[in-house]
């Protein structure tokens, strides 16, 4: 019997991530209520020099516990090598935030939720998750036949009351002066008994089939009020489990050694495995404004559905020095969960706008492609690898989607996928030797250069028909340079990263519909660092 038990606590507290304001269009539905010289500050931003009216916040302080417990029984009966673990975990989060949703200097959203004691601040968050998992591993058969069985379950609850302010007093509208507070508390749990065997029908093919069954559950409550008088706009909540069946076989074949007498290979394994992919449904409780009289939060949405097929070949040649992996694959997908922002208007007429930050099944889509990857040890001290991937992702039907330029419903059947990437290749070269000084000597090591690069094509962060939310393509360039010493105990290192000073970003705030601009968060330009470190 063996027990592992390991406790965690870390802090990390910044200022969040700067994005940049992009102008789309200014003949929104809520241009008449936008505070004077919004879109002119929104225009004059900068992707590297962030502007916000507000003290931005990211602070979370994560801590728990996680232990693995294993028995290792031994035979018993016909069945052999038998282990029995368990696995348990407990994590705890506060998080605090507090963020310029338009990211200009005028005042248009901001959302807080760090419970300073100002009606605007709201209430840190909460989340705390729990876990089980009992596994049976062993063989029989003599080793023919390996399976492992099992019973998981998870509990997780959260609380989030973060406050909306949008569109503060303008001369002349004192009734557009709009502060929420936004409190959504989360009840989920997980069940899951699965089981998957392992048979060795001969010593070069083997197959493998496993069947899990889940139910999965979402609790959510919402209660959306004015912090200033208490008034309440919305009192909802929502309760479902989504159960599935989650098959998986695969079939692995080994070609005989003698095939590759007089070549290099040495060894050859080829697959073929299908399996299936389970997403839980859930419950809209993510809104900016009031939402009571939109679907909002009631509006459930359904589980997500994935039938993968992939084939695939790995090698080892050279006498262990170089390994090549490829992989195709097809994916089909059945009510895909996307994501959209609509304004559903001012059904209380009292000049207010209702917005809704909507999760939507996409009905049916496909990917395919394939993954090429390379590693070779061609000399002592030189490592060189290298991958190239293909994601080709079209939404087969979504006849009903919501449009991110002006939030009406369009048809995005034929278009490819959101926040992915068709080709991503990547290549690493790196070289260790000892710099000459004493084996004996204590500063005595190793110098490691080391060289990576890597390229992305295009990504839609949002629709097509806002072509400010499409990230072109581009290069990245890293280096860094390492020499470790003291038994590769202790490491020294100086680094850089996107040498070529690329300008690309990496996520986007869809809100063209509602105020007819998008913020953008770019990634670091070019950025030079060291480190130090020292392992017990």
């Amino acid at each position: 019997m063996t027990i592992d038990l390991t406790g965690t606590w870390s802090r990390d507290h910044n200022t969040g991530r700067g994005q940049h304001c992009v102008v789309v269009r200014e003949n929104v539905p809520l241009a008449g209520l936008l505070p004077d010289g919004f879109y002119e500050d929104c225009a004059e931003s900068d992707p590297f020099e962030i502007s916000a009216n507000v003290a931005q916040i990211t602070d979370v302080e994560s801590y728990g516990t996680w232990m693995t417990a294993q028995w290792d029984v031994g035979d018993a009966g016909w069945i052999d090598d038998v282990l029995v673990k368990s696995l348990t975990s407990w994590r705890e989060q506060v998080p605090r935030v507090r963020f310029d949703v338009d990211s200009t200097q005028t005042l248009v959203v901001q959302i807080s939720g760090t419970g300073g004691g100002n009606v605007l601040d709201g209430t840190p968050g909460f989340q705390r998750q729990i876990s089980e998992e009992v596994q049976l591993n062993a063989t029989g058969l003599d080793g023919q036949i390996e399976f492992v069985t099992g019973a998981f379950g998870f509990w997780e609850t959260a609380t989030d009351a973060r406050t909306t302010w949008v569109l503060p007093p303008q001369p002349g509208t004192p009734g557009l002066n709009q502060i929420t507070n936004g409190a959504t508390d989360i009840s989920n749990w997980t069940w899951a008994l699965y089981g998957q065997a392992t048979w060795d029908v001969t010593d070069w093919a083997s197959l493998t089939a496993g069947l899990r069954y889940t139910q999965d559950k979402k609790g959510l409550t919402f209660v959306q009020t004015d912090p200033r008088d208490g008034d309440v706009f919305a009192d909802e909540s929502g309760d479902e489990v989504f159960p599935a069946w989650t098959p998986m076989a695969s079939i692995a074949l080994i070609a005989p050694e003698d095939w590759f007498a007089n070549t290099p290979v040495e060894y050859l394994m080829a697959y073929f495995t299908y399996s299936q992919g389970f997403k839980g449904g859930g419950f809209n409780g993510v809104v900016t404004s009031r939402s009571g009289a939109g679907q909002g939060v009631a509006f459930s949405f359904e589980p997500e559905t994935l039938n993968n097929f992939e084939i695939g070949v790995k090698t080892i040649a050279w006498e262990d020095l170089a390994t090549l992996n490829l992989a195709f694959y097809l994916g089909k997908y059945d009510d895909i969960q996307q994501t959209s922002v609509r304004d559903i208007g001012d059904p209380d007429g009292d000049g207010v706008p209702n917005i809704e930050r909507l999760t939507l099944n996409a009905a049916e889509a496909t990917t395919k492609g394939f993954e090429i990857e390379l590693n070779t040890n061609p000399i002592d001290g030189l490592l060189a690898t290298g991958n190239v991937g293909l994601v080709d992702g079209v939404y087969d039907s979504w006849p009903d989607a919501l449009s991110d330029f002006d939030g009406s419903t369009i048809d995005r059947s034929g278009e490819p996928f959101l926040f992915v990437p068709k080709w991503q290749t990547f290549i690493g070269v790196q070289y260790s030797f000892p710099l000459g000084l004493d084996a004996d000597a204590p500063m005595a090591g190793w110098l490691t250069p080391r060289l990576e690069w890597g390229y992305q094509s295009k990504v839609l962060w949002l629709g097509p028909e806002v072509p400010q939310g499409t990230q072109p393509g581009f290069n990245l360039l890293n280096a860094r340079l390492s020499y470790d010493f003291f038994d590769d105990r202790a490491q020294v290192a100086l680094w850089a990263k996107n040498l070529l000073d690329s300008e690309y970003f990496v996520d986007a705030t869809p809100i063209v519909s509602t105020f007819g601009v998008l913020t953008r968060a770019f990634a670091p330009p070019r950025t030079f660092g060291a480190e130090i470190s020292y392992r017990l």
